[in-house]
């Protein structure tokens, strides 16, 4: 944005804008009380800080910057906002960044997926995800919970034996990169030894 407007115009008359759209503001501050880290100071125990990696331009007390979060309840989900806008030097433009979070109801995903739709999905596309197939946590030891849904694998895999596989293995994101790579490649290995 233009340098002359400056950061402080911008972030008031965001602020301003979203209380009149009827949101709530969580949290706002200036430079010098913010903390010399956005993310860490500011954004670290919010929904914000999976946005981003690590504090962007590293902007500190003395840098000339405003932040403010908000919130806005609706029927569908909440919706929130992080905005700060900063200005390096007074002969640079104002810089503004804005993260949006819109929270929604889980998609319903068919959990009965029988082994006739699994042919026509892969026919169709090539690929299907299948939900429902469980392991212990930090595990992969298969639940019994995934008994029916490895049953229609195999039926699928009866009625189709020209059809070749190709299974993924999936983790949360607790833990080193590299294990869960291994704990995913396990998973995938133990559900084509069901099958097998």
């Amino acid at each position: 944005m233009d340098k002359q407007v400056g950061p402080y115009a911008v972030y008031k008359n965001y602020m301003n804008a979203l209380q009149q759209a009827g949101f709530t503001i969580l949290h706002n501050c200036k430079a010098s009380t913010c903390g010399n880290m956005v993310l860490r100071d500011n954004l670290k125990n919010t929904i914000f800080v999976k946005n981003h990696k690590s504090d962007i331009y590293n902007i500190d007390k003395k840098s000339h910057y405003y932040l403010f979060t908000a919130e806005k309840k609706a029927p569908e989900g909440s919706i929130y906002t992080s905005l700060y806008s900063f200005q390096r030097r007074g002969s640079e433009e104002v810089e503004l960044v804005v993260d949006i979070i819109e929270e929604r109801e889980m998609s319903k995903v068919a959990l009965n997926v029988d082994a006739d739709t699994i042919g026509k999905q892969i026919k169709s596309t090539g690929s299907i995800s299948l939900y429902g197939i469980e392991f212990d946590f930090d595990s992969h030891s298969l639940k019994p919970s995934s008994s029916e849904r490895l049953a229609q694998i195999s039926a699928f895999l009866e009625q189709a034996s020209n059809v070749s596989l190709y299974f993924v293995g999936h983790t949360d994101n607790k833990g080193a990169y590299s294990y869960n790579q291994d704990l995913s490649a396990r998973r995938a290995a133990e559900v084509v030894n069901q099958l097998g």
